[in-house]
């Protein structure tokens, strides 16, 4: 690392950001700082030592906290991402429900890659039996990935293109959190959700599996499933839907949690903390 010796302590946001600095600790000597996003579950004695050679691992969530744990290695704190609402374009929104010629239907929608952790499949299925109990709203499915091909064929053997919107990736995606009436994440891992604060932040109504730290993010904010529960999920939807007294309440204690919990100032003040301790030593 030409020049680490510059910088009094090292951030890495990345896996790989991660393994440059511990390779190049002998040339730099500074504390390293890692922060984990991803709750999968990491292998190998090379990886054991990456982080024996990491001063701090930030963990996103209590899950990924776990299984560094287990993994075994002890030094780790726990800081939630932040969120920050910006104001909405909600003429995007607008427009893009006009293109769709969606306006009058209930919207429903994911922002999600088509790749094996996300389980996409699992969200065609709830979104096929979500369409026997209620044929009045459109599923939204923003993202792209390695899984487009095999899940277009499930979406047209269910003859659900009407229903399901597969619309690939935008900049600015969070525009159309103005004209989604619930937003849904059917991943099986998941480090925290980060798509679920701003649903939180919108004040759109949520349903998820239990993924990861999808539970944790969730539980008493919106409706949780196990993963792989197309049915849960489905059933989630349409009580979320139904049932406004609850949908409200939700919506109030996820929009004031993530306020008080998840800010950008409150992030900013643990990792200073963290900072302060490693300069001060």
């Amino acid at each position: 690392m030409k020049y680490g010796r510059s910088f009094d302590i090292i951030h890495a946001q990345t896996a790989k950001g991660q393994s440059i600095a511990v390779i190049t600790k002998v040339f730099h000597n500074r504390p390293i700082v890692y922060t984990r996003r991803v709750d999968f579950i990491p292998k190998g004695n090379l990886t054991r030592l990456k982080y024996k050679l990491t001063n701090k691992v930030i963990a996103i969530s209590t899950p990924i906290k776990k299984i560094l744990e287990e993994f075994g290695f002890n030094n780790i704190e726990i800081i939630p991402s932040a969120v920050v609402e910006t104001g909405l374009n909600r003429k995007r929104g607008d427009d893009l429900k006009r293109e769709l010629c969606i306006s009058g239907k209930k919207i429903i929608a994911t922002i999600s890659s088509f790749v094996p952790h996300k389980d996409p499949f699992t969200m065609v299925e709830t979104i096929k039996e979500l369409s026997e109990i209620r044929t009045d709203f459109v599923f939204l499915h923003f993202g792209d990935g390695a899984l487009k091909t095999e899940l277009t064929e499930k979406i047209t053997k269910y003859k659900l293109e009407d229903i399901y919107k597969l619309l690939g990736f935008y900049d600015n995606v969070e525009d159309f959190f103005s004209i989604f009436d619930l937003f849904v994440m059917s991943s099986q891992e998941e480090g925290l959700g980060s798509s679920v604060l701003d649903a939180f932040i919108y004040k759109v109504p949520v349903v998820s599996t239990d993924a990861g730290g999808l539970k944790e993010t969730v539980e008493g904010r919106g409706l949780l499933c196990h993963v792989k529960d197309a049915k849960c999920l489905a059933y989630s939807i349409n009580r979320m839907i139904e049932d406004k007294l609850l949908r409200e309440k939700l919506v109030n204690k996820a929009y004031n949690d993530v306020k008080e919990h998840y800010s950008l100032k409150e992030n900013i003040e643990q990792y200073v903390r963290i900072f302060h301790s490693f300069a001060c030593s």
